[in-house]
Order: C-alpha cells, then sequence, then structure tokens
C-alpha cells in the first residue's frame, strides 16, 4: 500500500474528514486530498505532526510496514492462549505451555517488531514465564516500548503501569516510584474531569460510579492497611505499613459504614456481602488482638445484615455516614435492604470456619464453641427455614 491509500485508510478509520485532518496539519483541504490521489505528498516536516493525527507511525506512512489490525492482533493473542493454556481443561491448566507460547510471541514481533501492542501482550504474558531477573529486565524492555511508542495516552499509561509494577515486584522501589511519577495524579484524569463538563443522566451515573469507585477504594485499602500487602517477589504479606489495632478497628468501621449506606441506597445487595465480610475481617482482628467479646460482637453485626428489613433510605445512610451520601438518595422514601446474599456469605463462612481444615490456625476457631456463636448460627437457620 502506498503513502496516499495508507492516509486515506488512516483518515477513514480515525472519521476524520479531509477538511478536518487539513486543520489539524495547517494545511488546505485540497493539499489532504492531492495526496490521497497520489498528485503530491506531505512536506517530511509534516510527517511526525501526520503520523500522530492519523494515530500511526511514520513508518506506515512511509509504507515501510503495515500496523496490523485488531482483528490480527485478536488472532495472535487466541493463539498463544490456547497454546498456552490448551483447551483450558482442568488437566490442561495444570500443564501450562508458557514456554512454547512465548517463543511464539516472541517470532511474532520479529515479524513485526514496531508493533506496540505485541510488546504489551508478550509482557503481559511474560509472568508465566518465572521470575528470573532475565524475564524481568524482559518485561521491562516491552513495557519501556509501550511507554515510549504507544500512539495514545492511555495506551502508553499502560506501559508505565507495567513498569511501576515490575519494579515493585523486583523490588527496585525507587525506580517504581520514579516510573509512578509519569502517571497523573487524581485531579488530572477524565474520571475527575467529566464532572465539570457532564449533564443530566449522564452526569448523575457519572457520580454514582466515582461513588461506588470511592468505596470499593476505601474496602480494599482498609485491608491493605490491616491485613497486609502480598509481597509478590517474597510470596508473602508484608504488614510493615500496618498501624496499631485500635487504628486498624477504626478504618474497619469506616468502610462497614459506607458499605452499609451503599445496602442503604437500594443499589445492590452485594454491598451487604461486602460488609459481613469486612466485620469477618474485624472480628479476627480482634481476636489476634486478645478481644474476644469485640470478636464476637462483630460476628454478631454481620448476622443483623441476614435479617430481612425495611426502612427509610435517608435515614440509614444519614445516619450511618453522617449525611455524607445523603443527596444521592434524598429522593428514595423507601428501601428493602437486600438480605439473602449477605445470609448465604455469612452461613457458608460459618460452615468454612467451623470444618475447613485449611481454617485451622484461624483466631475465629477458637470461637466455635462459644455460646454466643451457637446462638448466631441458629437464628440464622432459623431464617433460612
Amino acid at each position: 500500500m502506498n503513502m496516499s491509500e495508507t492516509i486515506r485508510r488512516l483518515r477513514v478509520e480515525k472519521k476524520l474528514t479531509q477538511e478536518k485532518l487539513a486543520s489539524m496539519m495547517g494545511v488546505t483541504s485540497q493539499a489532504v486530498s492531492k495526496w490521497e490521489r497520489a498528485e503530491g505528498f506531505p512536506d517530511i516536516t509534516l510527517l511526525p505532526a501526520l503520523a500522530e493525527a492519523l494515530d500511526c507511525s511514520t513508518d506506515e506512512l512511509l509504507g515501510v510496514k503495515r500496523r496490523l489490525s485488531q482483528e490480527e492482533l485478536d488472532r495472535i493473542h487466541l493463539k498463544t492462549v490456547e497454546i498456552i493454556f490448551g483447551d483450558q481443561s482442568e488437566e490442561a491448566l495444570k500443564n501450562l505451555h508458557a514456554d512454547e507460547g512465548l517463543a511464539y510471541l516472541r517470532e511474532e514481533l520479529k515479524k513485526h517488531p514496531t508493533e506496540w501492542r505485541i510488546h504489551h501482550m508478550l509482557a503481559g504474558f511474560l509472568h508465566l514465564g518465572g521470575k528470573g531477573e532475565a524475564v524481568y529486565r524482559e518485561r521491562l524492555e516491552h513495557y519501556e516500548y509501550v511507554r515510549s511508542h504507544a500512539p495514545d495516552i492511555s495506551s502508553r499509561l499502560e506501559g508505565i503501569v507495567g513498569l511501576v509494577n515490575t519494579y515493585a515486584e523486583a523490588r527496585e522501589y525507587e525506580k517504581a516510584e520514579e516510573a509512578a511519577k509519569e502517571l497523573p495524579t487524581t485531579f488530572l484524569t477524565y474520571t475527575e474531569q467529566a464532572r465539570r463538563f457532564l449533564r443530566g443522566d449522564r452526569l448523575r451515573e457519572h457520580l454514582r460510579d466515582m461513588i461506588i469507585t470511592g468505596v470499593l477504594a476505601i474496602r480494599e485499602y482498609t485491608y491493605q492497611f490491616t491485613h497486609g500487602v502480598y509481597d509478590v517477589y517474597l510470596g508473602k504479606m508484608d504488614k510493615s505499613h500496618s498501624g496499631t489495632l485500635d487504628e486498624q478497628l477504626a478504618l474497619v468501621e469506616l468502610a462497614v459504614k459506607c458499605l452499609v449506606a451503599m445496602l442503604s441506597t437500594g443499589w445492590g445487595a452485594d454491598w451487604g456481602v461486602f460488609a459481613a465480610i469486612e466485620l469477618w475481617h474485624g472480628a479476627e482482628l480482634a481476636m489476634e488482638g486478645g478481644r474476644q467479646e469485640l470478636a464476637l460482637e462483630y460476628i454478631e453485626r454481620s448476622a443483623e445484615l441476614c435479617r430481612p428489613t425495611q426502612g427509610e433510605a435517608t435515614n440509614a445512610v444519614g445516619y450511618h455516614v453522617e449525611g455524607a451520601l445523603w443527596s444521592v438518595v434524598e429522593d428514595c422514601t423507601e428501601v428493602v435492604i437486600p438480605s439473602e446474599k449477605a445470609r448465604e456469605c455469612v452461613c457458608t463462612m460459618i460452615n468454612n470456619m467451623e470444618n475447613e481444615p485449611a481454617l485451622a490456625d484461624n483466631p475465629l476457631r477458637g470461637l466455635i464453641d462459644h455460646p454466643r456463636w451457637k446462638a448466631m448460627k441458629e437464628e440464622l437457620q432459623s431464617i433460612e427455614k
């Protein structure tokens, strides 16, 4: 395909008119038309800007190598998955063919050395090839290529995140921090800025999603603060950053209040499950700290989520988070708090704690003969009936 055909194909793919492309390049629409009819060519100084406008490389513009289509990339990805995971049966998953799959991807990269998406694909699959120095360095090489050569901001950010994660896994924390400095701050993102230009239902849905994301973030970070962050390199949890027991339990309370508040909005029954799990997490922390009565209180509070109840959403939210989400639910009058999923979750946790050998060392195992534990179990069984 010659340059004129390439310019036209990429312009159409980008849904740009000749006039729009001309405006972006600072030329006339007649000039663009001549380029596409092979009656003239862009000035060489315009090639980098033209490549950026058309989301391609200058090599592709000059016909050095055509960029692979999404369909071709999907085929490469699917074949890699088939080689590594086979038919995905239980037996196949026990005997992964990672080396063969990675070898296939490396061969594809030799054919298309400037295709940043294969670099990204290979970097993503390399974790299946082990954790040695050579694997880490190869991952860094491919993520660096994505960071430097991907044509759009979003894809370049994926390369940066890959660098941060790989450096962190290799315990090169200073390099991970340096790479992370290229990432946008919380306020320099579409998610944060969208509330300034979205309106109506789109704004309402966006704000709702932001609230949900925020609550889930509170739960996730609470868990990491109290339980630890998994250190991939060492293969264990790192609790060096955890606070005192009282600080940990205060965060558990915050997470539970936010989750119950979300449950009260009627936005889904899963919030009750999350709240129950968080309460059991708090119980485990309390038992580890020698506070059995508090641990039992947490377990009993998880059982309360299993009772079918009905109440005013605004009162529930106002009580649990001091009105922080009041404006979101002020138009609701009543909400039935879902309990079925929470009951299934708590009953499963009780059964596992009593019968699962892998949980023999869990501190909560020391509660299963306590009268309050047995009373809670009987109540849940009666609700289920």
